[in-house]
């Protein structure tokens, strides 16, 4: 397991990723870019004081037309690519939804930090600073209907050999005091 979404996709039977609607309205708009983009005579069918407010100029240029279609056309592609659904909980009905990546400013001292993660010590956990350019880092979601907390302790990139991901669920029935403290890191 590398990530907190590597255990959601281990665990089909609790979680299910959800399908975005969003992503086809992404994609359907870069349909109607691309096809401006190849037959810009489609602006005409915009109404006549929307294209009042474009110059002229940049209107009589096909090229422009063009060129700033296919680039909207590209970044509504890479836009639909990177839309999520999220995960849903199946036992509570509950959307989980990323809070936070936890950067630790100490990776050295990583080891430390993965056995107070290891033995609930939460407080320590939280008292590391934080600095986000190392690759140590808490993912936290968030089961908000639930107040389940879903944590997974590891690095971004390629760690120690001998590190393995370790993943904690928190719930705020059963640890009030830990769960403030982690809801206080992001």
């Amino acid at each position: 397991m590398r990530s907190v979404y590597d255990y959601f996709d281990a665990n089909p039977a609790r979680f299910a990723r959800q399908k975005s609607i969003m992503k086809y309205v992404w994609y359907l708009l870069m349909f109607v870019a691309i096809a401006v983009a190849v037959k810009p005579d489609l602006l005409s069918y915009i109404p006549a004081d929307i294209l009042a407010k474009v110059p002229a100029n940049i209107l009589a240029n096909t090229l422009i037309i063009r060129i700033a279609f296919g680039v909207l056309a590209f970044i509504l592609l890479v836009t639909g690519f990177l839309t999520d659904g999220g995960v849903k909980n199946k036992e509570t009905g509950g959307t989980i939804v990323m809070r936070h990546y936890y950067k630790f400013s100490d990776s050295e001292n990583f080891q430390a930090i993965a056995e107070a993660f290891k033995n609930d010590d939460f407080a320590f956990v939280a008292s590391c600073p934080e600095d986000g350019g190392q690759p140590f880092c808490l993912e936290i979601y968030e089961d908000t209907k639930a107040k389940i907390f879903f944590l997974g302790l590891g690095f971004l990139f390629d760690g120690p050999e001998d590190f393995e991901f370790q993943f904690k669920e928190l719930k705020k029935s059963e640890s009030p005091e830990n769960y403030k403290l982690i809801k206080k890191m992001y």
